[in-house]
């Protein structure tokens, strides 16, 4: 694909000055790796950084391969030695990034693939919003429209950004004045996947972003820093983005700029699956640490702490219900450690050995 550039008195920005940083940890990704390498390419990418963290000596051997066949003056790969989470490995992706010089960044996960003209969506909102709006390098982050992400597909639908993010001092996305909403979609079985069908290229504000899809100027590294490292893995992007939005900053979804997942995400919110049985039932080590830092977040950018406690009684009550009737207590106590270190702070990796899952929600009956 050609460069694509876009002039302006004040802007100019070609595909070249973009460098991708991604983060893949192993366990056979070296596939998922190779499909998104040839996705950005097809973008016309400056270069790209792999943070290789802790893979086993397999997917190594691939990575140099893969290296050696589109040079290593645009596929760079850092080494970690273990696997030290996703935030440090953002972390060090992006200072090698800016080390090299990049201009632009734009975070992808491994398992990303974005359509060929999706760059080029990104730097014409870019370029539109600077215009339109006056916005400073640093005040701007975007982010792509991810295709399997729900809260996505209501956005690029027209659904209102107050509709489909979380009310201000909510618990895990709960919060008591939202209950009889959900009880009644529910109880009329209105599924996402039947109501959000009209994808469009709207330009959407959003309080809060993820990583995979994400771009902004390397000042904005400047201005906020590195992603929080104590947070290990999952919600570390929420803090980035958050923190960027809270410094006077302002993120928005570029829906026309689309990425399709190659692998399912665990927490779909679109699955007719409840969070109290994706929870209980999914993986101990991806729920410890999404409910200990999203507690943490919750309680930290609350803005009425008693509002917070109140909704993470009630959800703690309901999810102790289910824990009952699933002859879950074992992972319902992960459950509520993970929001009491949450919550005093308590973060980085957990070194107690976790429980390994003994089913899968979705092979069990739903309640």
């Amino acid at each position: 694909m050609d460069d694509v550039y876009i002039k302006d008195t004040n802007y100019s920005i070609s595909s070249e000055d973009v460098t991708v940083v991604t983060v893949t940890y192993g366990r056979s990704r070296s596939k998922l790796l190779r499909e998104m390498c040839a996705a950005v390419r097809c973008n016309g990418v400056g270069r790209l950084v792999v943070v290789d963290n802790g893979s086993a000596f397999t997917d190594v051997r691939k990575l140099k391969e893969m290296q050696g066949e589109v040079g290593d003056s645009w596929l760079h790969v850092v080494r970690l030695q273990k696997n030290t989470g996703s935030a440090n490995g953002y972390a060090v992706g992006i200072q090698y990034a800016m080390n090299l010089g990049a201009q632009y960044l734009w975070l992808l996960d491994d398992d990303n693939a974005p359509n060929p003209d999706a760059l080029y969506a990104l730097l014409q909102a870019y370029d539109s919003l600077c215009r339109q709006h006056g916005f400073e390098k640093t005040q701007l982050m975007l982010e792509s429209l991810r295709l399997d992400k729900t809260d996505h597909l209501k956005l690029a639908s027209g659904v209102s950004p107050c509709d489909v993010f979380a009310r201000d001092n909510s618990f895990l996305g709960f919060h008591i004045l939202d209950v009889h909403k959900k009880l009644a979609r529910r109880l009329m079985r209105k599924r996402a996947d039947n109501k959000w069908v009209t994808v469009t290229n709207h330009i959407v504000p959003v309080p809060w972003g993820i990583y995979g899809g994400l771009f902004f100027h390397r000042s904005v590294v400047s201005s906020i820093g590195l992603p929080d490292v104590s947070l290990y893995l999952y919600g570390d992007d929420t803090e980035y983005t958050r923190r960027f939005v809270r410094s006077g900053g302002y993120l928005y979804l570029v829906c026309g700029s689309r990425i399709h997942d190659l692998s399912p995400s665990w927490m779909d919110t679109g699955s007719d699956v409840t969070s109290f049985r994706r929870y209980l039932l999914g993986d101990p080590h991806r729920m410890f640490y999404t409910v200990r830092n999203n507690a943490y977040l919750d309680v930290y950018y609350s803005s009425r702490k008693p509002i917070v406690l109140l909704n993470m009684f009630i959800y703690c009550f309901i999810l102790a219900c289910y824990a009952l009737v699933l002859r879950q207590t074992v992972n319902f106590k992960l459950f509520v450690t993970a929001i009491r270190r949450g919550r005093r702070g308590i973060l980085g990796k957990y070194t107690t050995p976790l429980p390994t899952a003994s089913s899968r929600w979705h092979d069990l009956p739903g309640i």
